[in-house]
């Protein structure tokens, strides 16, 4: 069972690397902020998250994503979504 010092320390801890979380999503904001005049931030974030989701795809995974990309955006009659 845990004791009680084990417990604050994890808590501790746990408190800390979420305060650091916090503060490196600030960092974050404002480093978007700092290039706003040159890239649009909504289309950066969106793209990043894209190209993440693509790095951790295999070659023949890619070939059908961009098959399957090209499709929806051909076929789907939506011009902007809010």
């Amino acid at each position: 069972m845990a004791t009680t010092i084990a417990l604050q320390k994890l808590l501790d801890k746990y408190n800390a690397a979420s305060q650091e979380e916090n503060m490196l999503k600030e960092d974050k904001k404002q480093i978007l902020e700092e290039f706003k005049n040159e890239v649009n931030p909504k289309v950066f974030k969106l793209a990043l998250g894209v190209a993440k989701k693509k790095a951790k795809m295999m070659p023949e995974e890619l070939d059908e994503f961009d098959q399957v990309l090209d499709f929806l955006e051909k076929n789907l009659a939506i011009e902007h979504i809010e």
